[in-house]
């Protein structure tokens, strides 16, 4: 059900952020070693995304569409899940895929990843990611 309710809040924060309405919260990371965290431009991104800017959103952070539509997925498992109990246990074992530690190691490593290739890149020079 908390999924189902942050995939349906999430249009609402970002016009929230997007209008001013909220103080920006400074990055912790950044201000203490100078260099951007790997989920820098995620929020920025999801919002360019909900507004329809795919290229935009993949130049905040390129995991935030991978990020919403697993959320998206976990939400419509949710709702199936209530709505149709002969499929609650193929939504259970989807969710419980999508929940193993391994696959959270595994999407932690891959952010990770992301995050060396963005510094790497913009220390180089190349200013294509926006941060």
């Amino acid at each position: 059900m908390w999924v189902a309710t942050a995939a349906v809040c999430l249009p609402f924060a970002c016009q929230v952020l997007e209008a001013g309405w909220a103080p920006a919260v400074p990055c912790l990371w950044r201000s203490a070693f100078g260099v951007p965290c790997p989920g820098c431009g995620f929020t920025r991104s999801v919002c360019a995304l909900m507004h329809g800017s795919a290229l935009d959103s993949l130049q905040w952070h390129p995991l935030a569409s991978l990020c919403v539509a697993v959320l998206f997925v976990l939400a419509a498992a949710a709702v199936a899940e209530r709505v149709s109990p002969a499929a609650r246990r193929r939504v259970s074992e989807v969710i419980d895929a999508v929940l193993r530690p391994a696959t959270a190691l595994g999407l932690t490593g891959l952010f990770v990843a992301v995050w060396i290739v963005r510094v790497v890149l913009d220390a180089s020079g190349v200013r294509w990611f926006r941060w």
